[in-house]
């Protein structure tokens, strides 16, 4: 059923990320905790693939395997035509620039002791080496133009700034490697309406100019319908429901996205 359900979102265009009966979960004191069970789903070139469920349903640990932050237990999960699942994270590395995370509380992924320039200039050095000082300082201030974000910001730290704008840190961070592929693991939830509704807006325009493929994990359908082109509804590790975002939401076909859809405060 959830090949069937995967395949509604798959564009004639070969995906650039496809899923293919996924198993993931995470070790503890009493031994493997399962939490995502043989799901599948494919993001084609250039569009926003949104996963939506409660806490608990499975979609930031889908996340956080894309980029290998944690292992693969079961199934396949393809990049353009290689599997990242078997993968060591020395072989990940080249595949590090060009899928990027952004994450949901920056102010946890943002060094607190470091200046903004060397918070961007990390990256550059890591993937770029051949780059000049010259050349990355030149980039930095590109960076910062694209986010919306002053030039004379460079020696302040990432804790004298508000939580919006830690949050185009983070996005102009993952855009300095020039990545195909962005993860953003609800990197709207914490902000108040008005600056979700900016940063959501900076996000379509950068997708656009960087003709990005986005995979946006989100528990709020309002900003879902918004942002997404396709969508997967996750419930207790398994895909209840797939489609083209608009369709899904304006007519769920499963319980559990008619309950998510009745429970959005934001319509």
């Amino acid at each position: 059923m959830q090949a069937a359900l995967a395949r509604e979102t798959v564009d004639s265009e070969p995906p650039v990320l496809h899923a293919e009966n996924l198993s993931l979960g995470y070790p503890t004191e009493h031994g493997w905790r399962p939490v995502v069970h043989g799901i599948s789903f494919s993001v084609p070139a250039r569009r926003t693939l949104a996963i939506v469920g409660e806490s608990g349903s499975g979609k930031s640990t889908v996340a956080k395997a894309i980029v290998k932050l944690i292992p693969v237990q079961g199934g396949s999960l393809t990049f353009h035509e290689t599997d990242l699942a078997p993968l060591s994270k020395r072989a990940f590395f080249p595949f590090r620039k060009r899928i990027q995370m952004i994450f949901q509380d920056p102010s946890m992924a943002l060094n607190p002791r470091r200046p903004v320039r060397d918070l961007l200039e990390e990256p550059l050095s890591i993937h770029f080496p051949e780059m000049s000082r010259a050349q990355r300082n030149a980039k930095i201030k590109d960076l910062l133009k694209a986010v919306h974000l002053p030039e004379d910001c460079l020696d302040r730290f990432a804790s004298e700034f508000s939580g919006g704008q830690r949050q185009r840190l983070l996005i102009a961070r993952a855009l300095s490697v020039e990545p195909e592929v962005l993860v953003c693991d609800e990197p709207v939830s914490a902000l108040d309406v008005s600056i979700q509704a900016r940063l959501l807006a900076l996000l379509k325009s950068l997708r656009e100019e960087h003709r990005l493929t986005l995979v946006f994990i989100s528990h709020d359908l309002a900003v879902v319908q918004q942002f997404a082109d396709d969508l997967i509804v996750m419930q207790n590790g398994r895909v209840v429901e797939a489609g083209p975002a608009h369709a899904v939401i304006q007519n769920p076909a499963h319980p559990y996205t008619r309950m998510l859809v009745e429970s959005c405060p934001h319509w």
